[in-house]
């Protein structure tokens, strides 16, 4: 009886695991900026397989830096729905006149049924802690792109690359929006990394200098080079 209860125990466990993988979701492109009047604002959503979900249980909540509060809260039937690529399908919502916060810094946070999928909750413009909402007690991510005055209503930040899921893609510096659609040297697919390096750096070593760091290393040889180091 003991070794049942404990099976079925894992069976739970492993049943709300993948409920919680189940949602291949992420915010895909942001307009919050531009000269002059802040216009044609929006938020673009990607899901995987939507037709299989519920899209009131999807939201997205906009963040106010200087609070660390939500401001804003939109389910996903709320939002217009776009094209359907490889089984990707694209929501996006226009939000009034200066209706998104300008950012240093502000966020947004896409939830499940009330909990954060995945590593979304991304902000722009720096990084806070949220003290309300779905995303309460966690540290933003900064998305690394930002827009600023000089950004017109027609452009947006989004993400671009090759993958099928959010940590394959990469924020991009202001393009022309697409909302509703593939945005810009963005496509969906399997990404194909790199073969792997014939050989590795070697015998790296590292002296502290004041508050400074002296790295060196030998290089990696052979026919296969690494594209880069990450240190």
């Amino acid at each position: 009886m003991f070794m049942k209860r404990k099976l079925l125990l894992f069976t739970a466990l492993l049943f709300w695991a993948m409920l919680g993988q189940a949602q291949n979701a992420w915010i895909n492109e942001i307009h919050y900026d531009n000269s002059g009047t802040d216009l044609n604002e929006f938020l673009e959503v990607v899901i995987e397989d939507a037709a299989s979900m519920t899209l009131s249980d999807f939201s997205v909540s906009l963040y106010n830096g200087n609070n660390q509060s939500v401001y804003d809260t939109k389910t996903l039937d709320q939002f217009t729905e776009g094209n359907t690529v490889d089984n990707f399908t694209f929501y996006y919502f226009y939000y009034p006149e200066n209706g998104i916060q300008n950012g240093s810094p502000d966020a947004m946070a896409l939830a499940y049924q009330g909990n954060i999928v995945g590593n979304q909750f991304l902000s722009y413009e720096g990084t806070f802690t949220a003290v309300d909402g779905p995303a309460s007690g966690m540290l933003s991510i900064d998305i690394g792109v930002e827009e600023s005055g000089g950004t017109t209503q027609d452009e947006s930040l989004q993400l671009g690359g090759t993958g099928s899921l959010y940590d394959e893609f990469a924020w991009q510096d202001a393009l022309s929006a697409t909302a509703g659609e593939l945005n810009q040297n963005q496509s969906f697919g399997s990404f194909n990394p790199d073969p792997e390096p014939s050989n590795y750096p070697s015998a790296f070593s590292g002296v502290a200098i004041d508050f400074s760091a002296e790295l060196t290393w030998i290089d990696a040889t052979g026919d296969q080079l690494p594209a880069a180091y990450l240190i």
